[in-house]
């Protein structure tokens, strides 16, 4: 089972990463303002589902 994570270079991360100065929680904020689920969003979801247990998903993940 894979935990994932993937970003989608639309016109609003676009603006993001050209506005000169990016910072990783620009990024993130812009992300998961257009929905994005995030890495350990998607392994609670699959522990939630009995698919991975939630420790390995504490100690894959790490929170920005």
């Amino acid at each position: 089972i894979a935990l994932y994570e993937a970003f989608s270079m639309t016109p609003g991360l676009e603006e993001v990463v050209a506005s000169g100065s990016p910072t990783t929680q620009k990024i993130l904020q812009e992300a998961k303002a257009q929905g994005t689920v995030m890495m350990r969003e998607d392994g609670v979801v699959k522990a939630l589902e009995g698919t991975v247990a939630i420790e390995e998903v504490v100690r894959t993940t790490e929170e920005l």
